[in-house]
């Protein structure tokens, strides 16, 4: 399967200053055009207007106007005379001929002067003025053809300016990495608007909108921009945002005004980007081309089976038909669990236990759009890498409206941590099998980090457990981010929840920033419940958080009121569960640059670990 060429490829084929002198060109030679065009229908204006007058004059004779009869007298003041273009200003008379947009090359006699120097720069300044101007200046007559003329005149401006932002202004806007069909659909919404000196364009806290700005300038903070220029370039990279689709960015600047008499501008408004989106939905979703790209190359182009190999790095393209048969046509029998991003089914596929990942067919489109923007960004992340303590993505179907996901499933990773703690047994929890646990967990984010990826989503909900060896393999990876490429946009929005904000770090309510030590803080979390078998909020409880209490109790020396009684039969198991907890407060550090890193915390857990089977053993 091969993949389309992105705009940028095409940029690197093609120098941007060949594209600018190339569109330049077009500029002169449609100028030529356009103004030897004007040239030619002002002759067949004013001979329109000297038939006209001719039949109502009975002393005239309409041959004088051929050139076939070289015989006949003519009289040129005569001819004037019958269709004056301008009049004097002591005259009383008035021109009885509108002759609209041709009156200027009539007045000037450009088209009576045997200068030809003089006939062609008229015509080609008039022509280059106008189009840069898309026509707004021009004031037909009511003759139709006349008026079709101008209407050309417009749109032929518009396609060559429109070819200029392809060329020279689109990719400083993440425009290299769309097709042309996106680009289109974008330039097909561009609308023209005008407006003069000191008008508001737009006020601080307005929807963002972005501005191609054709004549003029427009003033914001600080800076001046001029013809050629653009602003609000955050409009084109909204729907990659997990805001998109239901909160529109506003504009940052105080306001932006118009700083010349007349300012001319493309503008392309956030409702308008967003039913761009969502036509070319799959395009703006993340990582969407890249998680296409991993599955070409991991594709196998035999193998129609899943093997059952753990450790087998092949992806699958599933089509439609057979996950819908795998699910029952999407029925609920095989339901088995609903988050924030996606529904899930347990079932056989090709003989195979697997879990199957789409969206919520009955939330809005709004909402499926964020589903499938953390389903793709999950898919991409677990296409990078394997590790034995993270689920295994064994395929996806990308043909479907929205992506559909198929995960590993052995038939015993059924329950999440949170279920294991505070729903199922937990009498079956013994300290050997909870610190197996933290180990596994912490080993894989320690992976996870030392690949540029952060998890930020960590939390007893997002790891699965084996209902039988109490093997932990982390899940959810649709807030993930991969460091390295997204400097630029790790500031984003992520789920507070009573449920889910418990485990977010402090930090990020003032820098809105997640970094691994964010991940960090989440394990803490996690750890603590695995410590305490408690829930990490509770509306019953005024004091605060769960983390917040069990800092405070191992700090004032109270751990035994706050521990699982089952990890205080014996000295042996209290020392072990007090060095962990105070691992767990280090983790839990307000500030990130005092947390230790998830490769120490998986360090320490696995120590931990084999010194409970060291003591076992003796």
């Amino acid at each position: 399967m091969e993949l389309k060429r992105t705009l940028e490829e095409e940029i690197r084929e093609t120098p941007i200053w060949i594209k600018g002198v190339l569109n330049f060109c077009m500029y002169i030679i449609a100028s030529h055009i356009v103004g030897a065009l004007w040239y030619f229908f002002a002759i067949q204006r004013m001979m329109v207007c000297r038939h006209s007058a001719c039949r109502k004059d009975d002393g005239c004779d309409n041959r004088i106007f051929g050139c076939h009869d070289h015989h006949l007298f003519r009289n040129t003041t005569i001819l004037n005379d019958l269709c004056p273009v301008s009049v004097s200003d002591n005259s009383s008379d008035t021109m009885h001929f509108d002759f609209g947009i041709f009156v200027t090359v009539l007045q000037f006699g450009v088209v009576g002067s045997t200068n030809y120097f003089q006939k062609f720069l008229s015509c080609f300044w008039w022509g280059l003025r106008n189009l840069s101007s898309l026509g707004s200046n021009l004031e037909p007559s009511v003759d139709g053809w006349e008026n079709l003329y101008t209407v050309s005149i417009s749109i032929t401006g518009l396609l060559l300016f429109l070819y200029l932002i392809g060329n020279l202004q689109m990719p400083a806007f993440k425009f290299q990495n769309m097709e042309e069909s996106v680009l289109k659909t974008i330039c097909r919404h561009l609308q023209p608007k005008k407006y003069n000196r000191y008008d508001n364009i737009i006020q601080k806290g307005d929807p963002i909108q972005m501005f191609f700005i054709v004549e003029g300038a427009i003033a914001l903070e600080g800076c001046v921009k001029g013809a050629g220029e653009s602003y609000g370039g955050e409009l084109l990279v909204w729907p990659f945002s997990t805001s998109f689709p239901d909160r529109v960015p506003t504009t940052a600047a105080e306001s932006v005004k118009a700083n010349t008499t007349v300012v001319e501008a493309l503008v392309l408004k956030a409702s308008d980007m967003k039913s761009v989106a969502i036509e070319f939905r799959k395009h703006f979703i993340k990582n969407y081309g890249r998680l296409l790209q991993n599955l070409v190359n991991c594709v196998s182009p035999i193998s129609t089976t899943l093997a059952p190999s753990s450790s087998e790095a092949v992806l699958k393209f599933f089509t439609e038909e057979e996950l819908e048969e795998a699910t029952r046509n999407c029925s609920d029998d095989d339901y088995v669990n609903e988050e924030g991003y996606g529904i899930f089914y347990h079932s056989k596929l090709h003989g195979r236990d697997v879990v199957i990942k789409r969206c919520n067919s009955t939330t809005t489109t709004g909402e499926q759009y964020i589903q499938s923007q953390r389903l793709v960004q999950e898919a991409f992340v677990l296409s990078e890498f394997r590790h034995k303590n993270v689920v295994r993505l064994l395929g996806c179907c990308l043909a479907t409206k929205w992506p559909i996901m198929v995960y590993d499933y052995d038939g015993t990773y059924a329950w999440t941590l949170s279920q294991h703690i505070h729903v199922k047994i937990p009498a079956l929890y013994s300290l050997e099998s909870r610190m197996k646990i933290a180990a596994d967990t912490a080993g894989a984010l320690a992976c996870l980090h030392s690949m540029y990826v952060i998890h930020r989503d960590v939390r007893t909900e997002n790891i699965l457990i084996d209902r039988t060896t109490y093997i932990a393999r982390v899940s959810g990876f649709g807030f993930s981010r991969l460091l390295h490429e997204d400097e630029d946009e790790m500031e984003d929005d992520v789920s507070t929840l009573p449920e889910t904000s418990v485990y977010l770090d402090p930090e990020y309510l003032k820098s809105h920033v997640l970094t691994e030590k964010s991940d960090v803080y989440g394990f803490g979390v996690v750890l603590v419940e695995l410590l305490t078998r408690r829930k990490p909020v509770s509306y019953h409880r005024p004091e605060g958080s769960l983390a917040n209490k069990f800092v405070c109790s191992v700090q004032e020396g109270r751990l035994n009121q706050i521990l699982d009684y089952k990890l205080m039969k014996d000295e042996l198991s209290f020392e072990i569960a007090k060095k962990v907890s105070e691992l767990a407060v280090t983790c839990l550090r307000s500030r990130g640059e005092e947390r230790p890193s998830m490769e120490k915390v998986a360090v320490e857990l696995e120590a931990v670990v084999q010194t409970i089977i060291n003591s076992t053993k003796a």
